[in-house]
């Protein structure tokens, strides 16, 4: 009867601790998609190119005007100030990619203007924007 009380229990144990494996697991594959939504630090710089290439394809051009570390809150941020050129769909367009992207951002102000032109001439509009990147630590 001992043996067989035994035998239950490590057969619990077995069980308990496969299912903590899955638990794990599932955690694991849940941080890694939170993380991917994350820039890190040392990739701010391909990070700023991917965005000037992107505003490139939609027709703007973006030009970095500053960046810097955010180190007031409790996550990690980096903000970082553009500014937008083209047509005012473009640069809309620009925006909104920015914005809703598949990384941890958001826009905290915009200034959108456009110079005198000439008439008949297309306007240039520009747009000075400043936003938030969520950054994962960096481990040692």
């Amino acid at each position: 009867m001992y043996k067989r009380q035994q035998i239950r229990t490590v057969s619990e144990d077995a069980l308990r601790a496969g299912k903590a494996r899955e638990t794990l697991a599932s955690l694991s594959m849940d941080e890694a998609s939170v993380h991917a939504y994350l820039i890190r630090q040392e990739e701010i710089v391909p990070f700023l190119g991917r965005l000037e290439a992107l505003a490139s394809s939609l027709g703007s051009s973006l030009q970095v005007v500053s960046v810097s570390a955010d180190t007031a809150g409790p996550r990690g941020k980096i903000l970082v100030s553009v500014k937008i050129t083209g047509s005012f769909e473009s640069v809309v367009r620009t925006l909104g990619a920015i914005e809703y992207g598949p990384y941890d951002s958001a826009i905290a102000n915009v200034t959108l203007d456009t110079p005198e032109n000439e008439p008949g001439q297309t306007p240039v509009w520009s747009a000075v924007a400043a936003f938030t990147l969520g950054t994962q630590q960096t481990n040692p």
